[in-house]
């Protein structure tokens, strides 16, 4: 088995500060594809010695590759998707 920092990168800001809006996020790999699976950030400890709570997360599972789609389906003008102009 490989090492497991060959398929997440980890991000780590040790101090605090206000323009950082995470302690530790980490991207997950998918081995075969080469693509993030997954995203974790995590807070600053509470306390000393506390362990960082997770903020935000993200897994992508599943996924399809190839399945047909065109330019106009990422068009924000679509018809069917009810954007929102500004």
């Amino acid at each position: 088995m490989a090492p497991v920092d060959r398929y997440i990168l980890q991000v780590t800001h040790p101090v605090q500060q206000n323009h950082y809006e995470f302690h530790i996020a980490q991207i997950f790999m998918d081995d075969e594809w080469k693509i993030p699976v997954r995203y974790a950030a995590y807070s600053w400890p509470k306390t000393a010695g506390a362990e960082p709570e997770v903020i935000e997360e993200y897994t992508y599972q599943s996924l399809k590759f190839n399945v047909g789609l065109t330019d106009d389906d990422f068009d924000v003008k679509h018809k069917d998707y009810n954007f929102h102009g500004k």
